[in-house]
């Protein structure tokens, strides 16, 4: 059951949840209520839930500060905020704090039942992922003994794994990329991957050169604990050039960390950039490079500091800026596309009725 806790000054608004959230059909349990925020982060010390529901403005201690000072202590549990995003600084700051979704006061019970299932399906992937990557992990534990052997790696493909392991070590996604392809390239032209037990030799000391360079840098074995295939079982030389790439990315993914400065700088510019040019046809890559990592090392990091894709925010961004110019009401919904970076009108009114169960005029209606 996922346990679930209401944090509202309303107690109407709290009661009105409890009746209408589908607690047995979503697998949901109600575990408590509190009515300002610093009752709210002695409810989530205490119970942990896996879900909280929150007003933002609330006495004693708003929604959003009680949310960062949970987050702070380690609660990785969702959020769903419970007011409008009028304010847009009040919504960059809950997506900064991985908040999962909002519900907009009133809100109708099939938004809400909409709200709870996304929600629930997120906890339950999760949940199965988690035991995925044990049984793995419980895989890889039982051959560990056969990966730890000495280095037996001379000649001139020594400095290569040097720098694949000091670009590991340092955590240099785009240089260990890098240095991979030029193991793989040396080894491929020195035919040394072509006799399956030269293959998996390589192999199993790749792997344990990654692990050792993680190691050095984090002081765990965290290296590769997601990696499905095992070196042994790799047949062909593509087989290897898949495998290396995914090592050097779950190297690189196991030191990811909320709390590293560079990568808190980079997804704060990277938030910066998509408010300043939500209107521009803007690309991953692009804002990559201006902050300096790979598209997919930056769109890892943004997504786990924010709690959503690039891809996904940028829409959002764009989408409430289109709900203001229609609120507005001073542009037609062809010029509010084009000012919020949608070429194609018709486009942009599929992606707004996604994202508020309502075409650009349904909703203006409904406002009026």
């Amino acid at each position: 059951m996922w346990k679930t806790v209401i944090i509202d000054d309303d107690e109407q608004v709290i009661e009105g949840l409890k009746g209408i959230i589908p607690w047995e059909r979503f697998n949901m349990t109600f575990v408590g209520e509190a009515y300002d925020g610093e009752e709210g982060i002695k409810l989530i010390q205490t119970n942990q839930p896996n879900i909280v529901v929150t007003d933002i403005y609330m006495p004693v201690l708003e929604g959003l500060a009680m949310v960062k000072t949970v987050r702070d202590e380690g609660f990785a549990g969702k959020v769903v905020i419970l007011s409008g995003f009028d304010d847009f600084e009040y919504a960059r700051q809950a997506l900064r704090l991985r908040v999962d979704d909002y519900l907009s006061k009133p809100a109708s019970k099939m938004t809400i039942f909409t709200v709870f299932e996304k929600i629930v399906n997120r906890l339950t992937a999760e949940a199965e992922e988690e035991i995925k990557s044990k049984q793995l992990e419980i895989r890889l534990n039982a051959v560990a003994p056969l990966l730890d052997r000495p280095f037996e790696i001379t000649g001139e493909s020594l400095p290569l794994y040097e720098t694949l392991a000091t670009a590991v070590r340092d955590n240099d996604w785009r240089k260990a990329q890098q240095a991979a392809r030029a193991v793989v390239s040396y080894l491929h032209d020195a035919k040394e991957l072509e006799r399956p037990s030269l293959l998996h030799f390589h192999a199993n000391s790749l792997q344990a050169l990654i692990r050792d360079a993680v190691r050095n840098r984090t002081g765990q074995h965290v290296c590769a604990n997601r990696v499905e295939v095992a070196p042994d079982q790799l047949l062909t030389i593509k087989d290897f050039e898949a495998w290396i790439d995914s090592q050097v990315d779950q190297a690189c993914i196991a030191s990811i960390s909320e709390g590293n400065a560079r990568h808190r700088r980079a997804v704060q510019m990277t938030i910066d950039y998509v408010h300043a040019h939500y209107n521009e046809d803007l690309v991953l890559k692009d804002i990559a490079e201006e902050v300096g990592l790979s598209r997919k090392y930056l769109g890892i990091v943004f997504q786990k500091a924010v709690g959503e894709s690039f891809k996904s925010y940028l829409t959002r961004v764009r989408m409430e800026k289109a709900k203001q110019l229609l609120l507005e009401g001073e542009l037609y919904i062809y010029e509010i596309a084009d000012q919020v970076g949608y070429s194609h009108v018709h486009y942009f009114t599929r992606q707004f009725k996604r994202f508020f169960h309502a075409s650009p005029t349904e909703f203006i209606n409904q406002k009026e």
